[in-house]
């Protein structure tokens, strides 16, 4: 039996967001553990965001640009709700871990304590793809419920 499109979406939604798993998870321990690796936690916080927010966008049925942008990204999700994009727009402060702090060049000194309030709205965006993941699944469910007893 082949899938269904929004069965595909939701699983590659689902991988979206559990790459984006792995990358806080990865700054969390750093965050506890190498306190002067702000630009490494801020790159993997970088990635959490930019994957958390691909995900939803596959969940919409929308193809993620090929971007490592928050803010293009943001205004992608814009598109399809409005709401969660403003939620993340605290995100917009990660945008420069995707790329310029990857090379070598002027040093800039970043407090980590600056990038521990971004954990929350990492939290809650995480939490509200992941609730709309579900509410499309059990939708899904029932409708086939539905079906089946017909």
């Amino acid at each position: 039996m082949t899938a269904r499109p929004e069965e595909v979406r939701r699983e590659l939604a689902t991988e979206w967001l559990c790459k984006g798993d792995k990358d806080l998870a990865v700054a969390r321990f750093l965050m506890t553990n190498m306190h002067d690796a702000a630009e490494a936690i801020g790159f993997h916080l970088q990635q959490t965001a930019k994957n958390y927010l691909k995900g939803y966008l596959t969940l919409a049925g929308q193809q993620p640009p090929r971007t490592h942008d928050i803010l293009e990204l943001r205004s992608v999700v814009a598109t399809v709700d409005a709401i969660l994009a403003e939620g993340a727009a605290p995100l917009d402060a990660l945008n420069p871990f995707a790329v310029l702090f990857r090379y070598p060049g002027p040093t800039v000194i970043i407090d980590v304590s600056e990038l521990q309030p971004l954990l929350a709205d990492l939290d809650r965006l995480r939490e509200t793809i992941a609730a709309a993941i579900c509410a499309e699944a059990d939708a899904a469910a029932d409708e086939a419920d539905g079906e089946s007893h017909d």
